[in-house]
């Protein structure tokens, strides 16, 4: 019975306790590289954050109806927030930055090899879920870039049938000119993307 008993240990030694400290060792490395990397993260989506928030289109649509057209996306008339038609009490850079502050770190490591993958919202995934007041299948952070139409006909008014309390589409044109677009969120995203994979690539091994 002592040789049985002597025997097992013995087995406990050469092969289960090796394995079991791996397993161990592998938490703790993975604990280390969560670490590391989520202080990393948080350095480059606070630049993207602060980029994001510091745009004129950014600036612009979160002053309200009360705003101006900082951006010049409207040729200085009235602002993006009642030309978008959103409505009075609406916080669309509140929900949009939300969105973006949005992050998961994955990490894989096994047989000495570590994979850290970093997941934020898509573009097409940010498109849509910030659609356009009177047409859900748009969205309105892509417009600013491909454009919206309506300038022509559009005009400050107060009317009980305004959304934002700021103005309303004519049935006939008023004024020349169009939307002015402007690059805007695509330009951050992919500069954002790429500092990730930079990331990614640092803590990879």
């Amino acid at each position: 019975m002592a040789s049985i008993t002597y025997r097992k240990r013995n087995l406990m030694k050469l092969y289960v306790i090796p394995e079991l400290n791996k397993v161990h060792l592998t938490a703790e490395w993975k604990k280390v590289v969560r670490t590391r990397v989520e202080k990393a993260m948080g350095s480059v989506r606070n630049k993207f954050i602060q980029s994001f928030l510091n745009h004129p289109i950014s600036r612009e649509i979160d002053m309200g109806p009360s705003g101006y057209n900082l951006s010049g996306t409207l040729k200085g008339y009235s602002n993006l927030f009642g030309f978008i038609g959103f409505y009075e009490d609406e916080k669309p850079i509140k929900v949009l930055k939300a969105i973006l502050m949005e992050y998961e770190i994955k990490i894989v490591s096994r047989n000495g090899y570590t994979d850290v993958k970093i997941d934020v919202p898509t573009k097409e995934e940010i498109y849509k879920a910030t659609p356009l007041p009177w047409a859900r299948g748009r969205s309105w952070v892509k417009a600013m870039e491909t454009g919206l139409s309506g300038f022509g006909m559009y005009i400050t008014s107060e009317h009980p049938e305004s959304r934002s309390g700021e103005g309303i589409q004519t049935k006939r044109k008023i004024r020349s000119g169009k939307f002015t677009n402007t690059s805007y969120l695509s330009v951050l995203l992919n500069e954002y993307y790429k500092n990730i994979k930079n990331l990614e690539d640092r803590y990879t091994k």
